[in-house]
């Protein structure tokens, strides 16, 4: 038997949902007998609808022709070392041509997931396996998102929030949590010793509200003039980022590690999110959270951050002042978290994903379809 995972074509720089999927790519491959295959689909091929831009057209060129440079390599993903060791494809005529009976496909996203869906009518020996990681809304029609919900595939989802979702559909989902490796993310100094500084990931995806982010630094800033601001991201630093926000851009896992370990504060404005991984990051390194009120983040900080409404810069502001200045409220919201993200880790997330996947053999049962 073959694990196939498919992914929606090829990320060049690190994606939070391609990291989740290539960590348990390898860790099948390192302790099970079973083969492992990851599959990129180009984007033509995984029933993109989102809506077209210059500027996403640009960036589509760019990420398949380097793509299309890669394919002789192998695959092995830069920012994702671990890659070189996994059989990785590119293109969707890999997916088909190798697909055999008994052969596990998990598709990966909600366009991957309508493709999975396709051919599994084609080769019904085939078990597939829908791997939800967001309410993908942002990237095609709302209505193709339900419709990947409802295909008939053993669900995995990796937060409570996108559990109930399926819930409201009339499908059942299993339930696995991502985890952190606080191997990578080790916690720095307690938070009254460190400078008064704040980090956040700073993204052009709509859904990560990138004006939220900035509004709220912006009057963090004026209500504690000398705060130590900056964002780090994968593309050219904003235009409308003032000028005394730090930004760095693309930096590496250890950079990525050294900026949480030494802020106060870390801070996510998302509308929404899957399980997002920053804000866990930076739990695991001490670092207290103040986040928009949505479920990515409640699904591990509930009782171990300041959540405000999302789109509310103001109140966002003000929870990330007070967890500067009041450092005790901080240190105890950071204690909950940290010990709630060190006891469950990357391994045991892995093991827990391929026991569930394991079920895909087990008849669905479900209404509401």
């Amino acid at each position: 038997m073959t694990v196939h995972f498919v992914l929606p074509g090829y990320a060049p720089r690190p994606v939070g949902g391609y990291r989740v999927v290539y960590e348990y790519a390898y860790w099948i491959a390192k302790n099970q007998k079973d083969g492992v295959i990851v599959h990129h689909v180009p984007v033509a091929d995984a029933v993109y609808t989102r809506p077209v831009t210059i500027d996403h057209i640009r960036g589509l060129a760019s990420r398949e022709l380097r793509a299309f440079v890669d394919r002789p390599k192998k695959y092995g993903v830069p920012w994702f070392p671990a890659t070189k060791e996994l059989e990785c494809r590119y293109g969707i005529d890999h997916l088909s041509a190798r697909l055999c009976d008994g052969d596990i496909v998990i598709a990966t996203a909600a366009q991957t997931a309508l493709h999975v869906g396709r051919i599994l009518k084609r080769k019904p020996e085939v078990l597939g396996v829908n791997f939800i990681q967001h309410l993908e809304t942002w990237s095609t029609r709302a209505s193709l998102v339900e419709a990947a919900w409802r295909l008939p595939m053993l669900r995995i989802v990796i937060a409570p929030w996108l559990e109930e979702h399926g819930k409201s559909l009339g499908v059942e989902s299993l339930l696995v949590p991502n985890a952190i490796d606080p191997s990578t993310f080790e916690a720095g100094e307690p938070v009254c010793r460190r400078a008064e500084s704040v980090v956040a990931m700073l993204s052009d995806a709509p859904f990560k509200r990138a004006d939220v982010l900035i509004a709220a630094l912006v009057e963090v800033s004026r209500r504690r003039p000398g705060v130590v601001l900056t964002c780090f991201g994968v593309g050219p630093r904003p235009e409308e980022l003032p000028s005394y926000i730090g930004y760095i851009r693309n930096p590496s896992r250890s950079e990525v590690a050294a900026l949480m370990k030494s802020a106060r504060v870390y801070v996510c404005a998302s509308d929404a999110e899957g399980w997002h991984l920053p804000p866990a990051e930076a739990l695991l390194s001490g670092t207290a959270v103040a986040s928009t009120d949505i479920g990515g983040v409640r699904a591990y900080a509930d009782g171990a951050a300041l959540f405000s409404p999302p789109g509310d810069s103001l109140a966002l502001a003000e929870n990330t002042l007070q967890l500067l200045t009041q450092t005790d409220i901080a240190q105890s919201l950071v204690a909950v978290g940290h010990e709630r993200l060190r006891t469950y880790s990357p391994d045991d997330a892995a093991a827990a994903f391929w026991n569930a996947v394991q079920r895909v053999r087990e008849p669905l049962n479900e209404k509401g379809k």
